[in-house]
């Protein structure tokens, strides 16, 4: 109907095809949702939004893709195995995100926050916590490279993977390695942030170093044994004389950076 009436076979298509289209998503959201028929729905609602890109300066468009990502997302729970549910609607926020129009950003931002919810609620509790959330940190990454420098969306992607990662070092790492490891996770976002000229993932490696020092001595001081905790302050403590070194070796380029 939307393809007649673009044609002027009637031009009055348009309109009815719009309708008969929001009766179709309500009743694929009513009874569809589970089944993996649901990607047709997906693939035919993507489909009505670009060829309705010139219907009401583009709202129609914007309108109908919200429901397309929500059948995409339905489907792909339907089909794939539980430990790769999570990484598959990363990877669709990661594509929504390429797209310059506002609405498809608006969506990727929102399944980005649900793929974020998942994955600490059901993923880290999973037998597959590593296999399901790894893929995750990695296409959160990825979407953040894709963002221009000193933006807000760059800083929102680059939170949610260094957060789940840190999240993910919490369940599978325990005891004084904890520290240790949020330390080495802590350092290699400095280093990134020097590598990419980008000041987001060091501001985030200084903030997980001093999470792991206030640990260090609220925690680990009261509760570890005497071996484990000695392991604590020395690893830690050469993580820090190590970027101290750095500072103080390269300060003018520190300097620049920041």
């Amino acid at each position: 109907m939307l393809e007649g009436g673009l044609r002027d076979l009637p031009g009055e298509f348009r309109a009815q095809a719009c309708a008969v289209g929001v009766a179709g998503a309500a009743r694929v959201m009513a009874f569809d949702l589970s089944s993996s028929l649901v990607l047709i729905s997906a693939v035919l609602t993507y489909a009505f939004a670009w060829r309705a890109q010139g219907e009401a300066r583009g709202r129609v468009t914007d309108a109908a893709t919200f429901p397309g990502t929500l059948f995409l997302m339905a489907g792909l729970l339907a089909i794939l195995p539980a430990a790769a549910v999570s990484a598959s609607w990363a990877l669709v926020t990661v594509l929504l995100a390429e797209w310059k129009r506002p609405s498809l950003r608006v969506q990727s931002v929102i399944v980005s926050a649900v793929v974020f919810l998942r994955c600490v609620g059901i993923d880290l509790t999973s037998g597959h916590a590593i296999v399901a959330i790894v893929p995750v940190i990695g296409c959160f990454w990825a979407a953040m490279l894709r963002r221009p420098r000193g933006t807000g969306d760059r800083l929102y992607w680059s939170l949610l993977g260094t957060t789940l990662l840190a999240a993910l070092i919490y369940q599978e790492v325990s005891g004084s390695v904890l520290t240790v490891a949020w330390g080495i996770e802590g350092v290699v976002l400095l280093a990134a942030g020097f590598a990419l000229l980008d000041r987001v993932p060091r501001i985030s490696g200084l903030a997980l170093l001093l999470g792991c020092i206030l640990k260090l001595f609220l925690w680990d001081l009261r509760n570890l044994e005497t071996l484990p905790r000695i392991f604590s302050f020395i690893v830690l403590g050469l993580l820090l004389v190590g970027v101290s070194w750095v500072y103080t070796r390269f300060r003018d380029q520190v300097r620049r950076y920041l």
